[in-house]
């Protein structure tokens, strides 16, 4: 394994292009104690990573280069989380990992002054992306604009349903006044016929009770006079007997 000043704390290899590892660059975690050359690139992430780190590598066979791919590595007993970058050159897999993207980048210096040839056409393709990288953060800008704009129309919509919510509450509110009010209503109008109905009987009563009056006054006169009538003819016949 060939020796590299540690100026960051990583490690990079030289893998097949099938992916399997031809040998070890660099390693300050120790990963070579438990990964031998001729196994694959995946032995060495976690179980969990295993997709990631398949798909890590489809991209750099398909693609020539693969940028920045999060992965779990065992280490001690731990899990650690490294930023995996590769490039292809030739018949080789360059690959290199480390706790930082600048990191990387250091891994990079690093590869270049142990092989040239091969790190030559790594560095260039990083050189590609970091030009890129420009147009990549005013891409990012416009989605963070267009991420806030988003936010903005979401609140104002959470601010409408909010309104709607309340309009119909008030709406449901106003129908409940307005029932009360026609069943208010209603009665009233019941109590009014009632005491119409009311005003009627009784002026019903009072007419009845004049006529009555009207009525039993004559008749009381016509039973006094024939009561004062039936004693005088008693009086009489009394009057004539004794005679």
């Amino acid at each position: 394994m060939n020796s590299l000043k540690k100026q960051t704390t990583g490690l990079s290899l030289r893998c097949d292009p099938q992916g399997k590892i031809v040998e070890f660059i660099r390693d300050d975690l120790g990963i070579s104690n438990r990964v031998v050359p001729g196994q694959l690139f995946t032995a060495i992430v976690d179980k969990a990573s295993l997709e990631k780190a398949f798909n890590f590598l489809t991209e750099l066979r398909t693609k020539g280069a693969a940028f920045d791919w999060p992965l779990s590595v065992p280490v001690d007993n731990r899990l650690l989380l490294l930023h995996f970058t590769g490039g292809m050159s030739g018949d080789n897999l360059f690959i290199v990992g480390a706790k930082t993207l600048s990191s990387v980048d250091q891994f990079y210096d690093e590869l270049m002054k142990i092989n040239n040839e091969q790190a030559n056409a790594l560095r260039e393709t990083m050189k590609e992306y970091m030009r890129s990288n420009s147009a990549i953060k005013r891409e990012s800008q416009f989605y963070d604009e267009l991420s806030q704009l988003n936010n903005e129309l979401t609140n104002m919509q959470r601010e409408l349903a909010k309104k709607n919510i309340q309009l119909k509450q008030q709406k449901k509110e106003l129908e409940e006044l307005n029932e009360e009010l026609s069943a208010t209503i209603d009665e009233l109008e019941r109590t009014r016929d009632e005491l119409i109905q009311s005003e009627k009987m009784a002026s019903l009563g009072r007419m009845v009770s004049g006529f009555a009056h009207e009525i039993n006054t004559p008749i009381g006169i016509a039973v006094t006079a024939a009561s004062c009538l039936h004693n005088a003819g008693q009086a009489i016949n009394e009057i004539n007997g004794c005679a």
